[in-house]
C-alpha cells in the first residue's frame, strides 16, 4: 500500500538568485530561453549576472583568439546592456572583487629541490587558495581568469642570459596586464616584469651584487609601502638588476647600490621588489649557507653577509595585506 505524499511540499519557491540566473540567459528580445522574457520583465540581479558573463566571455583567453581584456569587455556589455544601472553596479567595481582571493605563484626556480621560492610565500598565505606553475619545466601557464592576483617568485637564472622559458613568464605577464590583474615580481620576477614589459636592454649585471641585508629607502609615496618605516630592512640576494626603465616605470625606492629596488609600472598594478622581504632572517641564514656550498660566486660577498647578525625581515605581511586589497 502506498504511503500518501504532499507533492505540494516539494514545489517550494525558487530562490532569486535561481531565478536571476534563468533570467539572465534570456535576451532583450524575448527570444532567450527558458523564459522568452525581455527589457524591464528582466530583474536588476538578472541584468547584472547577464553584464558579468559578457564581461568574462570578452576578457577571458579562447582557442580562437587571444583575450580581448576587460576594458573591451566592458564596452561589449554596454550594447549587451545599456542600462546605467546594471553597467554601473559592475564597474563600480574592479573585475578581481567579483572574485574570491585566488593567487598564482609563478615559481621560477629550475633546481626545485634546492631552491623553493614558493615555500617561503606560501608561509604569508595561510588560508588564500593559490596554485602554483614552474615555467622552467616546461608546465603551461593557466587560465589567468580563474585568478585575482600573481606572484612572480626568484630564480636562479640570470636575466641577462635568456632561457626559453623567458617568454612564456614575459607573455603570461603582458597578458595579465591586459586582465588588469595585479601583479607583484621578487627578485628575478622583478626583473622579468622590465624585462617583459620594456625589453632586455634595461636589465644588466649588478655592480656589485647585493648578498645579505640592506635598508630600502622610500624615494616615492606608494599605498603598497606606506605604512613601512623608511628605510625598511629586509633581505637582498641578486647579482642582475634593472636599470633606467623609461616611463611608464616609477621608482620607488633604493638602496646604497641599487635606485631600481622598488619600481611600479605606472598606474597600473604591477609592482616589482628586488628584495627578498618573503624569507625571513633566520631562513635567508640558512638560505646563504646552502648557496655557499653549491659553490656560488663570489663567495666574498655570501661571507661578508654570514658574518653579520640580520635584523627583523617583518614587512612581507604588511605588503601583502596592501597588495591583496588591490
Amino acid at each position: 500500500m502506498s504511503r500518501g505524499v504532499n507533492h505540494g511540499a516539494c514545489h517550494r519557491p525558487r530562490p532569486k538568485s535561481h531565478n536571476a540566473l534563468l533570467s539572465a540567459v534570456s535576451f532583450r528580445d524575448e527570444s532567450g530561453y527558458p523564459n522568452g522574457i525581455s527589457d524591464n520583465a528582466l530583474t536588476l540581479e538578472a541584468r547584472m549576472v547577464g553584464v558579468a558573463d559578457v564581461v568574462k566571455a570578452i576578457s577571458s583567453q579562447r582557442p580562437y583568439r587571444a583575450a580581448l581584456g576587460i576594458d573591451v569587455g566592458r564596452q561589449f556589455s554596454y550594447l549587451h546592456d545599456p542600462s546605467p544601472v546594471s553597467v554601473l553596479s559592475l564597474t563600480s567595481c574592479s573585475y578581481n572583487q567579483a572574485m574570491a582571493t585566488r593567487i598564482l605563484l609563478v615559481d621560477n626556480a629550475m633546481h626545485r629541490h634546492l631552491f623553493k621560492p614558493t615555500w617561503h610565500w606560501k608561509s604569508h598565505l595561510k588560508g588564500i587558495e593559490t596554485r602554483v606553475v614552474n615555467l622552467p619545466s616546461g608546465q603551461k601557464p593557466p587560465d589567468l581568469t580563474a585568478f585575482t592576483h600573481i606572484i612572480l617568485t626568484g630564480s636562479e637564472a640570470s636575466i641577462v642570459n635568456p632561457k626559453p622559458w623567458f617568454e612564456t613568464d614575459a607573455k603570461l605577464i603582458r597578458e595579465a596586464i591586459d586582465l588588469d590583474i595585479p601583479i607583484l615580481g621578487s627578485c628575478f620576477g622583478h626583473q622579468m616584469l622590465v624585462y617583459a614589459l620594456s625589453g632586455p636592454q634595461f636589465v644588466q649585471t649588478s655592480n656589485p651584487p647585493e648578498v645579505g641585508w640592506a635598508n630600502i629607502e622610500m624615494t616615492g609615496a606608494d599605498p603598497l609601502f606606506d605604512d613601512l618605516p623608511n628605510p625598511w630592512p629586509t633581505f637582498v640576494y641578486h647579482f642582475d638588476e634593472a636599470v633606467d626603465p623609461p616611463a611608464p616605470w616609477i621608482k620607488l625606492g633604493k638602496t646604497q647600490h641599487c635606485d631600481t629596488h622598488v619600481l611600479r609600472f605606472g598606474t597600473k598594478k604591477v609592482w616589482g621588489i628586488q628584495a627578498h622581504p618573503e624569507i625571513s632572517s633566520r631562513k635567508a641564514k640558512f638560505f646563504i649557507r646552502a648557496t655557499l656550498l653549491m659553490g656560488r660566486k663570489p663567495s666574498k660577498h655570501i661571507f661578508h653577509a654570514l658574518r653579520h647578525v640580520p635584523p627583523p625581515n617583518n614587512v612581507a605581511d604588511r605588503i601583502l595585506k596592501r597588495f591583496l586589497e588591490q
